[in-house]
């Protein structure tokens, strides 16, 4: 059954409906309840980064009624705008011809006029050469200067303040005057303004359908605009879709996708050799007309070729954090907080022990302790060290530790000529029809798709609430500021969380062991 509510936009319904219109008509019509921010997650962030932005305008007053309670907002802002002592209105609610924003922060300027101030989490507002304002943003300005306008206010100034990635603190909290970038980005939107009119009827239009408008799923198109998730539509979307869906084909580029849909080729096993662009494709089309593994000789001769005992290593790490955790941090700075140990024995057996795992805190930097407790481990024998996609993590982290902590750098240097990364080499020599399924979409060759592929009774849905790295960052920025989700406490998230990592290591000791036995 459908809404009977008059359809509306919102600044975000606006900005997301140029990307997928049948997710305007769902988020409308069918759209969930409404739940808490997860502490810790970027919206989380983005809520204490906007309280930041809020404290460098001075006599301002805050809209309290909530997100969901938008006539009362309305109602709230007309007040405020009457009452010449508040000189910035946080929140604003606004409407013109159906569509409703919240602005960040609406700054009273002199001779009866305003100006917008958008705030963002992000280090870049623009791209290319050209220095282009990022569409996203431009839109999402622009929907809020034509509501703003159509309501009768006169706005001269239209600025974005986002986070100054060289901001380093010192202090025990932000600086709210340093942390920010705030440019005029006015002159940027004029065209996008003036598009508003046009396309906000539009997606009314779309609202007032009886069912949803059809949409292509696409995995970049539908994870874009939600960080570590898909589009919360998406299972219904791909509903119809076969598993070996070939938007699963790896390193597929947007004409190749575009090629297959004109040849009605939704399956990678109906793929004919002239559509396959690359050797793990070409695989892939193998492996699922064949339902048979593929496992190279160079891959089996590369793994055997690692001495045994072996030490698998994994880190926890956080770099998505726009407020700087610590002093003497930046945002977004690398912060390793974890690592996981397991030893492949001779026999093929394998052991975990409490001296093979680190968790901070989160009270004080972890990066000293974490580095010191790192070497003290490792240096008790001369064993290879795997990981899995060192480049992007353990190798990664040990380089930046190396620049932090220069009196360190000899023993981690050492540490660094030991790893081996055994993703390449399952990437070059490894197929599983277990790990084609649009499940797996977005990764192929991530160790949650690998491990269980090679070892079946092998799975992280027995773990609680940390199943994946995205997670383990909320929980460690949780630990940091001493907050936590209902019901949950803090050493009931440590165990989570320690469960969380000793489950990767397992998991690369589980793809060694499985290449190795007959």
């Amino acid at each position: 059954m459908t809404s009977i509510r008059k359809p509306y936009l919102t600044k975000t319904s606006y900005v997301t409906s140029h990307t997928c219109e049948r997710w305007l008509w769902k988020n409308f019509h069918e759209k969930p309840d409404f739940d808490n921010t997860q502490i810790g997650s970027a919206a989380y962030v983005g809520e204490k980064v906007g309280a930041l932005a809020q404290k460098r305008f001075d006599g301002g007053v805050l809209v309290n009624a909530k997100p969901w309670e938008h006539d009362k907002a309305v109602l709230e802002t007309k007040k405020l705008m009457l009452d010449q002592s508040v000189k910035s209105i946080y929140e604003a609610a606004l409407e013109y011809n159906d569509v409703r924003v919240r602005v960040d922060i609406l700054e009273r300027l002199d001779g009866n006029n305003w100006g917008i101030r958008e705030v963002k989490s992000k280090s870049s507002i623009r791209k290319g050469k050209k220095k282009i304002l990022l569409e996203d943003l431009a839109q999402d300005v622009a929907v809020q200067m034509w509501v703003a306008e159509g309501s009768g206010l006169n706005i001269i100034s239209a600025q974005l303040l986002y986070i100054d990635k060289t901001y380093k603190q010192f202090g025990k909290n932000p600086d709210h005057n340093e942390l920010f970038v705030c440019e005029e980005v006015i002159g940027d939107i004029d065209e996008y303004v003036s598009l508003v009119n046009e396309q906000h009827k539009r997606f009314l239009e779309i609202l007032k359908k009886t069912k949803a408008p059809s949409s292509e799923p696409a995995n970049g198109k539908c994870s874009s605009r939600w960080g570590m998730q898909r589009c919360p539509f998406w299972e219904e979307c791909t509903s119809d879709k076969p598993d070996d869906w070939v938007a699963g084909l790896y390193r597929a580029s947007g004409s190749q996708l575009d090629t297959l849909k004109e040849h009605n080729i939704d399956a990678i096993s109906d793929l004919t050799p002239d559509l396959i662009k690359n050797l793990e494709q070409d695989r892939m089309v193998q492996v699922s007309n064949s339902s048979e593994t593929h496992i190279s000789n160079k891959l089996y001769n590369d793994i055997r070729s690692i001495p045994l005992p072996a030490i698998h290593l994994d880190f926890e790490f956080t770099q998505g954090s726009a407020l700087p955790l610590y002093q003497n941090t930046k945002p977004y700075e690398l912060i390793p907080f974890q690592y996981s140990i397991h030893t492949l024995h001779e026999d093929l057996s394998y052991t975990h022990t409490k001296k093979d795992e680190y968790l901070a805190t989160g009270d004080v930097d972890p990066r000293r302790k974490f580095t010191e407790k790192l070497i003290e481990r490792l240096s008790e024998g001369n064993e290879p060290i795997i990981a899995y996609h060192a480049v992007g993590a353990e190798s990664r982290v040990i380089k930046n530790l190396m620049l932090v902590f220069p009196d360190l750098a000899e023993a981690l240097t050492k540490i660094l000529e030991r790893i081996v990364d055994i993703k390449p080499m399952i990437q070059n020599g490894f197929m599983h029809p277990r790990m084609i399924s649009k499940k797996a979409i977005g990764g192929l060759y991530s160790l949650k798709n690998v491990a269980p592929a090679i070892n079946e009774s092998f799975s992280y849905n027995d773990l609680g609430v940390i199943q994946q790295g995205g997670a383990a960052a909320e929980a460690f920025y949780q630990l940091v500021i001493g907050e936590f989700p209902e019901g949950i406490a803090r050493e009931q998230l440590r165990k989570a969380m320690l469960a969380y990592c000793e489950k990767d290591t397992e998991g690369t000791v589980l793809i060694h062991k499985g290449l190795l036995m007959p």
